[in-house]
C-alpha cells in the first residue's frame, strides 16, 4: 500500500484526463499473499484510488497469484 500511496497522487498530473492505468496486487487466496501477511485487496486499493478522483473501471485475474485493477483518470 505504501508504493500505491506513494505513486498515485503523482500520477495524477502526468496522466491525461481518461487515462488508465493498471494496478497489480496478490490476491489474498494466493501462498504469497499469505506468507507475505498482504494488507491490500481491490476494495482497498478502489477506495484509495476514488479519494483522489480515479475510478476503478475493471478487473482481471491475471493467474493464481495476481490480479489487476484498471483505474481511469479524472
Amino acid at each position: 500500500m505504501e508504493e500505491l500511496r506513494s505513486l498515485l497522487p503523482s500520477l495524477k498530473g502526468r496522466l491525461k484526463a481518461g487515462g488508465l492505468i493498471w494496478i497489480t496486487y496478490l490476491k489474498g487466496t494466493s501462498q504469497l499473499a499469505k506468507v507475505r501477511k498482504v494488507d491490500v485487496n481491490r476494495d482497498i486499493i478502489a477506495g484509495y484510488a476514488k479519494e483522489h478522483g480515479y475510478q476503478a473501471v475493471a478487473m482481471v485475474s491475471v493467474d493464481e497469484t495476481w490480479s489487476a485493477l484498471r483505474l481511469k483518470a479524472p
